[in-house]
């Protein structure tokens, strides 16, 4: 399989590296024929490659890892990791260098922990960064309702943004925990930040009546998984979660609504919306990160906005 497309890229990507965590090849978006199964980031001074099937050899990946390593060490770059995505559970093999002991997602100056045990999911999606800076950019002054938090990326973006106060609920406790630890991460020399965040190991659709009595809220992120049984699935839950929004909202509130369901395109959403919400108005669609191309923008990932 010809490769070249995937090292031109990501030569390219790494010349425009900077301080924060980026992808520098998306093949998912299908734009690379051939090389729909791979992705590359890089979370200095980590790079890793990400695969969804096994249509590459492991000769033609180890080629390509050897091609690109000198470049990679010209960024800072140690190590060079493959995540297998598409095995159970995933596993992550040393291609080249040594792992560091601790590795972080950088944006927008703040850091993340990553978990790189071999879990499909490390702890945080580049692709939502335009969500994130949306957040920073309209948080200010809000109480901020972060459901589905997993690992609290929206929260520490929403106090970046001086919210006033942000809800984490996520039915995960082992998420909530990365999510406090990246708030201390984050503002451990900010006493007053860190006081502002709240922390629910709680499943969503039980536990509205308790965060109704801590609302109304004024900005609300819905991020939920596409299709995970028995915590979410868009299809049939969202309607659901939008009915429930009613009780939690202040007047002129915001909602961030997340869909990266690639079979679901953001007239279901919007469709749910005024439909189950329709004293809410459609404000817009937040644009996607141009490192995530995609030969069809109702495949990637949707990050709409609301108001009352």
């Amino acid at each position: 399989m010809n490769l070249s497309a995937l090292s031109a890229e990501c030569e390219l990507g790494l010349q425009r590296l900077g301080e924060d965590s980026c992808r520098i090849f998306h093949g998912r978006g299908l734009t690379y024929p051939g090389l729909e199964s791979i992705c590359v980031d890089v979370f200095a001074p980590l790079m890793l490659i990400s695969l969804f099937d096994d249509s590459l050899s492991d000769a033609a990946i180890m080629a390509w890892t050897q091609e690109i390593s000198p470049l990679a060490a010209d960024k800072g770059i140690s190590c060079i990791a493959l995540l297998r995505r598409y095995t159970k559970p995933s596993s992550i093999e040393v291609l080249d260098g040594v792992v560091p002991d601790r590795v972080v997602a950088k944006e927008h100056g703040a850091e993340f922990e990553l978990n790189l045990s071999g879990n499909q999911n490390i702890g945080f999606f580049l692709d939502a960064e335009p969500a994130r800076n949306w957040v920073r950019q309209n948080a200010n002054n809000r109480k901020v309702l972060n459901l589905f938090a997993y690992t609290g990326a929206f929260s520490v973006a929403a106090l970046q943004g001086s919210a006033a106060k942000v809800v984490n609920v996520d039915m995960s406790r082992s998420a909530i925990r990365t999510a406090q630890g990246n708030h201390h991460i984050n503002f451990s020399e900010m006493p007053d930040k860190l006081s502002r965040a709240k922390f629910m190991p709680y499943e969503f659709f039980r536990s509205v009546s308790r965060l109704a009595k801590m609302g109304p809220f004024d900005l609300v992120i819905v991020d939920p998984p596409s299709f995970q049984p028995g915590s979410f699935v868009a299809k049939s839950d969202y309607p659901k979660l939008i009915r429930k929004l009613p009780r939690l909202l202040r007047k002129d509130a915001l909602v961030l609504a997340m869909l990266n369901a690639p079979n679901l395109n953001e007239h279901f959403l919007r469709s749910a919306f005024t439909e189950y919400l329709p004293a809410s108005e459609y404000v817009g669609r937040l644009e996607n990160s141009a490192a995530f191309p995609d030969i069809n923008s109702q495949s990637s990932l949707k990050m709409l906005v609301f108001s009352l």
